[in-house]
């Protein structure tokens, strides 16, 4: 096995785990968040310069473009600071927008939390390579980023089962409490990592 493997491997499990954690929920988030805004009682319809625009479908804009955003911030911060410091507020944004989203009944304040979801939604893109590059070098990103697939891919169908079959129990605002738990999680975890 690579030596680097062996020097670093509290790095490698935190921040795999912590991936790991992320996977199960966000991307439930994303797709059950127009369910989501219906059940909410997001359901009116808007015309905007002659164009109809639902409430469910501009919240899930509104996250993608906080998604695109977050791409842009969490790669400046990567670039400025600690490897685990930019990990932990995408962390705690996530976590603050599926907690917001979910307990807030005003669509303004609904479609903000909406876009501080997508801000973390979108650093999670690009933190993952960075945090690993940082740590283990350009010469074992392949090699790291192999490694923590063993663990990510099996993690992603089980939060899928988890979440999708809480949805189908009708507890859609448990599953997204449930969400929010495991970023939490998943903030803690990301805390204990230390890239110099």
């Amino acid at each position: 096995p690579p030596d680097f493997f062996f020097k670093e491997e509290d790095v490698l499990r935190d921040s795999v785990a912590s991936r790991g954690l992320g996977d199960v929920y966000k991307r439930q988030v994303l797709l059950h968040l127009p369910l989501h805004s219906e059940s909410q009682g997001f359901l009116e319809t808007w015309t905007v310069l002659g164009l109809p625009i639902k409430q469910t479908v501009l919240a899930y804009s509104i996250a993608a473009l906080g998604g695109v955003v977050g791409k842009v911030f969490f790669g400046y911060l990567m670039d400025r600071l600690s490897a685990n410091i930019p990990v932990m507020i995408m962390m705690a944004m996530q976590s603050i927008g599926i907690f917001g989203l979910t307990l807030i009944d005003n669509y303004l304040l609904f479609t903000l939390f909406c876009f501080i979801f997508g801000l973390g939604f979108g650093g999670a893109m690009v933190l993952m390579s960075a945090s690993f590059l940082k740590a283990f070098g350009s010469q074992n990103l392949g090699s790291v980023r192999g490694i923590s697939a063993l663990i990510i891919v099996p993690v992603q169908p089980v939060g899928m089962i988890l979440v999708g079959t809480a949805f189908d129990f009708n507890l859609y605002i448990e599953s997204f409490l449930l969400m929010g738990a495991i970023t939490l999680i998943g903030l803690l975890i990301g805390s204990r990592i230390i890239i110099r």
